[in-house]
């Protein structure tokens, strides 16, 4: 079966941490990424297929109705075997949609968040695969989340 695997982020920080994934995904299958800002990226060629995505957060409950059906329709789209997000809205819900449809599913929490997880991280806990944080301090003992190291 042919991997489809699916990237989706915000933009900023959590954009130049999925760029350090991409030569994790080299030849594991097919690329496709959903993200804001999604076409300064600037790897668009080794993408099968990008969509960009309004930028939203919990603040806004317009942008976030917006920017959540722009991300289910891009799962919907790519019916994805594995998802994998940096964060941090558009990831979670990705990442919820994708897991109801069978995909396995990888969130990495941000950097930023030394202390704990981030909301996104949190609620990532209860729908992801795999959940790791880039702070060893916060991983836990039953490896939810846990720790392989840092991207930044």
């Amino acid at each position: 079966m042919n991997k489809r695997i699916l990237l989706i982020c915000s933009s900023g920080g959590h954009m130049v941490q999925l760029k350090r994934l991409l030569p994790a995904t080299a030849d594991k299958g097919s690329l496709y990424l959903a993200a804001v800002g999604a076409h300064n990226l600037g790897a668009e060629a080794q993408f099968e297929g990008i969509f960009d995505i309004p930028d939203f957060n919990r603040q806004s409950v317009f942008r976030a109705f917006r920017g959540s059906f722009a991300v289910t329709r891009a799962v919907m789209k790519v019916r994805p075997t594995h998802v994998i997000s940096t964060g941090a809205a558009p990831g979670i819900i990705g990442i919820a949609v994708a897991r109801l449809m069978g995909a396995r599913t990888l969130w990495v929490d941000s950097i930023a968040n030394t202390r704990r997880l981030s909301m996104s991280g949190r609620f990532a806990l209860l729908f992801s695969t795999h959940v790791f944080t880039q702070w060893p301090d916060l991983a836990a003992a039953d490896g939810r989340p846990s720790y392989k190291g840092r991207l930044i």
